[in-house]
């Protein structure tokens, strides 16, 4: 634990890990000596955020590590150098996950997210007015821009006049 204090024999070489979040760092020696009065361990501590294509927040969403929800602006430290699996959440949907280092120039986390606007079209490419997308068991409006994951399969289903169309699959 942070502050904790204990009696180390002077010359003696310690192997010294870092805990934190159930993740545990690097292993460091320490050869002690007679004037250390402290070990510090390494941790790397970075904004966690999420924003679209545009770089616009993505308000609502939320950021994903070790299985635990945050919320976006919140802040996550590890050990200095752990490669994290990092998974963004909105409108209840989690996309795939990106790779972060935690170490030098790293500040801030984003998974990545993609806004698209969900259309109907037909063959002649004409707007279907009154038509709907399904998507994850709820129909949208034509014209209704969501937020998801980058990279999150999404199975579609068009719906007019009460008939739903086969599946279509975009990845955001």
């Amino acid at each position: 634990n942070s502050g904790t204090s204990i009696q180390l024999t002077v010359g003696t070489t310690y192997s010294v890990q870092a805990l934190v979040t159930g993740i545990t760092g690097v292993t460091i020696k320490y050869k002690i000596t007679n004037t250390m009065t402290e070990i510090v361990m390494p941790l790397w501590t970075v904004n966690l955020n999420a924003k679209d294509q545009n770089n616009d927040e993505v308000f609502g969403a939320e950021i994903r590590f070790n299985n635990i929800y945050y919320p976006i602006s919140s802040k996550l430290t590890l050990p200095k150098n752990y490669k994290a699996a990092i998974y963004g959440r909105n409108l209840g949907v989690v996309g795939p996950y990106t790779y972060f280092t935690f170490t030098d120039g790293l500040t801030d986390v984003n998974p990545g997210f993609w806004k698209a606007t969900l259309t109907a079209k037909d063959q002649y490419g004409a707007d279907v007015i009154g038509a709907e997308i399904r998507l994850n068991n709820i129909n949208y409006a034509v014209g209704t821009e969501l937020t998801l994951p980058k990279g999150y399969k999404a199975a579609i289903y068009a719906r007019n006049l009460a008939v739903q169309g086969p599946v279509q699959y975009f990845i955001f």
